[in-house]
């Protein structure tokens, strides 16, 4: 593993990140006095389950992508991974589309449905088209797509809720049309689709791709299992308005998520290409160094986190102030856990990823039905603190 390209990687990633964590930091003053906790909650409720339908629809494809491409030097194998999972996408875009029509605005007449349709399309297509970014080695230009993404998406929601008073609906336009914007920008770089061949196409390769991404979609609903069903479980049980302040005090867990997320890409894709004995050697280094940096920061951010409080402190979400510590904990557990899974992808030992993940999402659950009655939204985090540790002390053992 070279430190010098996964500190650069790192750096890349560090600064997208940061820039868009900056402006989704800069949507928690809109939220506070724009939008009441009632039509957040809904739209976070949406959000939460695109999280779940998206990689259960696309069967986290883009897994696979990242996988096959950048373990194999041939540049025929890589053409023939990216085109087979392109029309892959498209077509499980268009039964989105169809199956989505039917049961929003037939079954369940949903007053949103379109939008919500568009949400998930839109969600899984730039996710797909992000990943051949990274495996095209177009690490800036991904990082670009998400800044140029998130910065409109800011724009769109100050228009829209600020000026046009939009509400619910101006803040999912302002979703649909940033990830159209990052699937836009990229194709126009990689031209992926001018690529599409169809008798390229190979359902030998995708019947393997398959194989590989599945266990990481029960994965994924497991993971979602403990980190969605809290807002699930709040929505159906406590309210839109509970659901509105526990999403609100969410929000800061960004910091502990974006230093996760921008470690684990790089550290994927390094050790995807290094010798499994070295990258086995240093990965235990880069882990420790990494908990001792995050806590020191998570140390630093509170005292911030609590002035800020104080500046909305008349507004209906400052109660939601005694939840973020506990939040805080639970993310950093979670950041542990997903840098911990990354052994997992690099053996082919997916299915570990998915029994540590469900012992994990089996405890969440239980912990947070038996508290939520008693001790409301603070049952959830505790449900979720507990399952997220005994994920991770389960990989930690398994993945040594």
């Amino acid at each position: 593993m070279e430190y010098a390209r996964l500190a650069k990687k790192t750096g890349i990633y560090f600064i997208g990140n940061l820039s868009t964590k900056l402006l989704s930091a800069a949507m928690v003053f809109i939220y506070a006095f724009y939008i009441n906790a009632e039509n957040l909650g809904k739209y976070e409720y949406i959000q939460t389950l695109s999280n779940i339908i998206v990689p259960i629809a696309f069967i986290s494809i883009w897994e696979s992508i990242l996988k096959y491409t950048l373990s194999t030097k041939h540049n025929n194998e890589k053409t023939q991974v990216i085109n087979t999972s392109a029309i892959f996408s498209i077509i499980i875009s268009i039964l989105l589309l169809i199956l989505g029509t039917i049961y929003y605005q037939i079954i369940k007449n949903e007053q949103y449905s379109i939008y919500i349709i568009l949400v998930y399309i839109f969600y899984g297509l730039s996710t797909v088209w992000q990943y051949y970014a990274r495996c095209q080695n177009e690490t800036k230009m991904y990082v670009k797509s998400s800044v140029i993404g998130a910065f409109a998406n800011l724009i769109l929601i100050i228009i829209l809720i600020c000026i046009f008073k939009l509400d619910t609906k101006g803040l999912f336009i302002a979703n649909i049309f940033s990830n159209f914007i990052i699937l836009i920008l990229l194709e126009c770089k990689m031209k992926i689709i001018k690529q599409i061949n169809i008798r390229q196409f190979d359902t030998k390769l995708l019947k393997k791709m398959l194989i590989f991404s599945f266990p990481l979609v029960i994965n994924d609903i497991s993971l979602w299992l403990i980190t969605g069903f809290g807002k699930t479980i709040i929505q159906n049980i406590l309210g839109a308005s509970a659901n509105g302040l526990y999403s609100f005090a969410n929000k800061f867990t960004i910091i502990v998520n974006f230093l996760g997320l921008i470690i684990n890409k790089a550290l994927t894709e390094e050790m995807l290409i290094s010798e499994k004995e070295e990258a086995s050697v240093q990965f235990k280094k880069i882990m420790q160094q990494l908990i001792e940096k995050v806590l020191v920061f998570l140390i630093m951010c509170i005292p911030i986190i609590m002035i800020f409080y104080n500046i909305i402190s008349k507004t209906e979400y400052y109660q939601s102030k005694i939840y973020v510590p506990m939040l805080l904990i639970y993310s950093f557990v979670m950041l542990v856990s997903t840098n911990l899974s990354t052994v997992f992808k690099v053996a082919e030992k997916t299915k570990y990823q998915f029994i540590t993940t469900l012992t994990g999402a089996i405890i969440t659950i239980i912990i947070s039905f038996l508290s939520i009655y008693k001790i409301g939204i603070m049952g959830v985090i505790l449900g979720q603190i507990v399952g997220g540790l005994v994920n991770t002390i389960f990989r930690y053992k398994i993945s040594r």
